[in-house]
């Protein structure tokens, strides 16, 4: 926080406050600035919205040199024994491919949902790691994957992002 020159009064001073965390800097290096593009399911599936919440900071080592990454927040508990948990902001690499057993953001429809991927012959199947849901299947093409987990950022405080 920044504080007024000493000896200014009460009236002068500013009523709102400006926090400065000093590890991050908009010109920072070490930072990225990602979208959050809305929610995302992890359990039943839930309207994809990409509309565009906020601008956050991400490390560096968390996105790596991946251009047009993006932030999906979770929504359900399908994906907790993979430790994504209801409110984490998942890091998505965009691509419209993946390999058995990715973790993957995949449209549904107009639904989207995080999965593990397995593939058979015309359709795909979305494993959830929560006993409690049953793997979606999907018509190949029924369904569009949207990107690949890359990484995780979790609010300890249970504060939405």
């Amino acid at each position: 926080m920044r504080w007024p020159a000493k000896g200014t009064s009460l009236e002068a001073r500013s009523r709102s406050i400006k926090i400065q965390h000093p590890s991050y800097r908009a010109n920072d290096a070490n930072v990225v600035v990602l979208p959050l593009l809305g929610t995302i399911a992890a359990g039943t599936g839930v309207v994809a919205d990409e509309n565009i919440e906020a601008m956050l900071p991400v490390p560096t080592e968390l996105v790596r040199n991946i251009r047009d990454a993006f932030l999906l927040r979770v929504r359900g508990d399908s994906m907790r024994d993979e430790g994504i948990l209801p409110r984490d902001l998942v890091i998505i690499k965009p691509q419209e491919t993946a390999r058995e057993r990715d973790l993957v953001a995949v449209l549904l429809g107009d639904e989207a949902t995080v999965k593990r991927i397995s593939f058979k012959k015309d359709d795909i199947v979305l494993h959830p790691s929560n006993p409690d849901y049953e793997p979606i299947v999907a018509k190949r093409e029924d369904a569009r994957i949207i990107g690949k987990v890359i990484g995780l950022l979790r609010d300890y405080d249970g504060v939405a992002w």
